[in-house]
């Protein structure tokens, strides 16, 4: 069986901290609906995947404005460029931990000129190539400490970056283009439930999801039904609760989870916000019940252009956003790599 392609995302573990909390706004009523109700799949997209270029273990994919994609696989260790039609048009990199080589390739972002900026977990760096592929510059991250989550490039070439050990007691911190921090946001509390106490078993649970539109940076955290929402420009942030049809809050587990079966029939318990992504149309969080996605279905928590929110129930996992279109993950768990292309109705 395939592993799905974000289990990476939700194994970074840490200990946890204590902070004040950002009290989040009461959550919208949220009516179940369909995740078909309101998307119908309009194409499907298969990378091409010859035999010397397999997809392994997919850990991150962005869109460039031209429809062509960077897609990265933590498995092979490879970062691959494909056309609109998924066309392979390039690799990039390889495994090592020279210039331009990779332990750990996540979250590929493609910035206004074409180039490729890969986070690397394992080095902790970014690696920046040029629109052709050619191997430009590395970032170090080490300054963030050793635990960096996902990342993103700003208009104007900073990166805003999830860290859970930087130099403040914030999650999220904005660096210029040579990795120096400038600003941070959202106290590390949130990565705790809510009226839990902070216990170590949270540090194997907890990820962070990002996604910036503009000057707005939006962030989920596994262990939370809360939004936040950043100003970059003045660095005030909001959270408010998207609490999704069938949310079960997360529970500190009692008795021993050593026990066969105990850990993942606590997992299963409670619902996790693995994953948030955004357009200038839309907002999309994704809820699983569990931690491991085993190709479960999911519960999208969405915000379309009326503003309403909406609980899109059986959905697939969503992977990208571009302005009404939403790409999601198909059959997590087939051999070969394939992705929905879903419109609204």
């Amino acid at each position: 069986m395939r592993p799905t392609p974000l289990l990476a995302l939700l194994l970074l573990n840490t200990t946890a901290t204590a902070c004040d909390r950002v009290q989040p706004e009461r959550a919208p009523t949220m009516a179940a609906t369909p995740f078909d109700s309101v998307f119908r799949l309009a194409d499907t997209l298969t990378p091409e995947q010859p035999d010397s270029v397999p997809i392994g273990l997919v850990s991150g994919i962005d869109f460039a404005p031209d429809g062509s994609f960077v897609l990265t696989d933590v498995r092979s260790v490879r970062v691959m460029r494909y056309a609109p039609d998924g066309r392979l048009l390039g690799r990039m990199g390889r495994l090592g931990s020279g210039p331009g080589e990779f332990q750990m390739p996540m979250f590929p972002k493609v910035d206004d000129r074409g180039r490729v900026h890969v986070l690397d977990l394992q080095v902790p760096r970014i690696t920046v190539f040029d629109a052709d592929g050619s191997f430009l510059r590395t970032v170090s991250t080490l300054h963030l400490g050793n635990r960096i989550g996902e990342m993103t490039v700003l208009p104007g070439g900073d990166y805003l970056l999830v860290a859970w050990h930087g130099p403040t007691r914030d999650l999220l911190f904005r660096t210029d283009s040579l990795g120096r921090v400038r600003d941070s946001y959202v106290p590390h509390a949130q990565l705790i439930p809510e009226g839990e106490p902070a216990k170590p078993v949270w540090g194997n649970m907890r990820s962070v999801s990002l996604s910036v539109v503009g000057e707005q940076a939006f962030v989920v955290t596994a262990l939370s039904d809360s939004l936040w929402t950043v100003n970059l420009r003045d660095g005030r942030s909001s959270a408010q609760r998207i609490t999704p049809p069938t949310y079960v809050t997360p529970k500190a587990p009692h008795g021993d989870l050593s026990a066969e079966g105990a850990f993942s029939r606590w997992a299963d318990s409670w619902t996790s916000n693995i994953l948030v992504r955004a357009s200038d149309k839309a907002v999309m969080a994704m809820f699983v019940r569990g931690i491991l996605m085993r190709g479960d279905s999911a519960v999208a928590a969405y915000r379309g252009p009326d503003g309403t929110w909406r609980g899109l129930t059986s959905a697939p996992i969503v992977l990208a956003i571009r302005n009404d279109t939403v790409v999601s993950l198909l059959d997590p768990n087939a051999e070969t790599v394939r992705f929905g292309v879903h419109v609204r109705r």
